[in-house]
């Protein structure tokens, strides 16, 4: 499978894959951290995703990991590069049959190359239980545990970063 995904730059109608995406990962690997309430509530905001990328595509650096054989979008991440949030990984979500094969180091490999090359100090973002072994495995440090409510269901993640200079 490995050969068949291409990573790229995201396109502006790559959002019509986005809510997708975001869902699958959600039921795809959060039941190892998440009770079925919270991936219910988590995943109702599917809509958010593919709105926040149309909003704000001039202000991003994206890319995706998309197959080849069917065009489906498999993950994709994001970097915010404006000066309220410089350095800021938005989105970097995966569908669960990608990971731990390589796409998704791959993919954070060209944002933090594209980083470095803009000179931006240091990368953070706000990650989930899943992700934050991830980062963690990348150099990030946890700076903060965050209690989010989606309705009345509570979420955590961890603010995370890292220096890129």
């Amino acid at each position: 499978m490995h050969n068949d995904i291409r990573l790229r730059r995201a396109r502006l109608t790559d959002k019509d894959q986005l809510a997708d995406l975001f869902e699958a990962s959600i039921r795809g690997i959060a039941p190892q951290f998440c009770t079925r309430e919270q991936i219910e509530a988590w995943a109702m905001r599917k809509t958010y995703f593919p709105k926040a990328f149309e909003t704000h595509f001039c202000e991003l650096k994206a890319w995706v990991a998309e197959d080849t054989n069917t065009g489906v979008i498999m993950a994709y991440i994001d970097l915010r590069i404006n000066p309220q949030d410089d350095g800021h990984i938005g989105f970097f979500y995966a569908r669960k049959e990608i990971t731990r094969i390589g796409i998704t180091k791959d993919l954070y490999g060209l944002l933090e190359t594209h980083a470095r090359k803009l000179n931006v100090p240091r990368l953070y973002t706000e990650a989930s239980h899943a992700a934050k072994r991830f980062f963690t495995r990348r150099g990030f440090v946890e700076t903060q545990q965050n209690d989010i409510y989606i309705g009345d269901v509570l979420l955590q993640n961890f603010t995370m970063e890292k220096l890129v200079r």
